[in-house]
């Protein structure tokens, strides 16, 4: 499996070649002048960027013959057909629009497909925001300056504590609960539903914890639990039994754990097996 591959949703791995002849066709639909700037078009190099060049290639495996990302009124990122899907045959073309927030940054994915790939893509939606939020945080400079700020944070509560427990001779474990990416959700559900969702979160995780338990927030679907005097199999018997269910949603979410028997405390080793 190679890198792009490795990045990809499953249902976008299983139709690829319906994807891709889904968008041939409609392709063969469309003045030759439009179908030939698509072709040149994705000959170009994003910009140098790897990671503007994995969100293209993501996006056009999904079916897109264009897609623009926004921030605020302006274009960050485009590739492909510039035209408006209205001006396209309309029992062919169509377009996904979806509004998204990063921080305090409004961004909005627009993208235009044949009618039969909105499906796969639909489905994969949640793994391209991802990588629009990636492509607009690495063009603002914001990623790296945003992830140091919170762990050093996290880093500043968790290291007392560590360090009193290692001195004990208490071996200490770490839990990272990561929760299913929400985004699509939190954008459709408004802020008041999202921010119940994220209570109930971390309330849900709060109420299966012992009371020698700490929890830390890193963001809003990602929680570190420190158990002092366990070891990772004993926590992780307690951890993949809890049940998350907000009102009719279920959220999936994954377990990283790392215990730590002596002193020093090294956060790198520590990050290197949590995230």
């Amino acid at each position: 499996m190679n890198e792009l591959t490795s990045c990809l949703p499953p249902v976008l791995i299983r139709n690829q070649d319906a994807i891709r002849e889904n968008l041939e066709t409609a392709l063969g639909t469309l003045p030759t002048d439009l179908a030939l700037s698509f072709e040149s078009d994705l000959k170009r190099a994003a910009d140098g960027s790897l990671t503007r060049w994995l969100f293209q290639m993501i996006c056009l495996h999904s079916g897109f013959a264009s897609v623009t990302l926004f921030a605020g009124p302006i274009a960050i990122f485009s590739y492909g057909i510039q035209s408006d899907s209205r001006t396209m045959p309309p029992d062919v073309w169509t377009e996904i629009d979806l509004p998204f927030i990063v921080g305090e940054h409004r961004l909005r994915f627009y993208g235009i497909l044949p009618i039969k790939n909105k499906p796969f893509a639909t489905q994969a939606s949640d793994s391209l925001l991802v990588h629009a939020e990636n492509v607009f945080l690495n063009s603002h400079g914001l990623r790296e300056k945003s992830i140091q700020n919170i762990f050093f944070h996290v880093e500043k509560e968790l290291r007392p504590l560590l360090e009193a427990l290692l001195e004990q001779g208490t071996p200490v474990t770490l839990t990272h609960f990561l929760f299913q990416d929400l985004r699509v959700y939190f954008s459709l559900s408004g802020e008041y539903r999202s921010g119940e969702i994220m209570d109930s979160i971390q309330k849900t995780i709060k109420e299966n914890l012992k009371n020698t338990d700490s929890i830390f927030r890193i963001s809003p679907l990602s929680y570190i639990v420190l158990s002092p005097g366990a070891d990772a199999a004993q926590i992780e018997t307690r951890f993949k039994s809890i049940y998350v269910q907000i009102k009719s949603l279920v959220l999936d979410y994954h377990l990283k754990l790392f215990t730590i028997q002596r002193m020093p405390v090294r956060f790198s080793q520590i990050w290197g097996h949590l995230l």
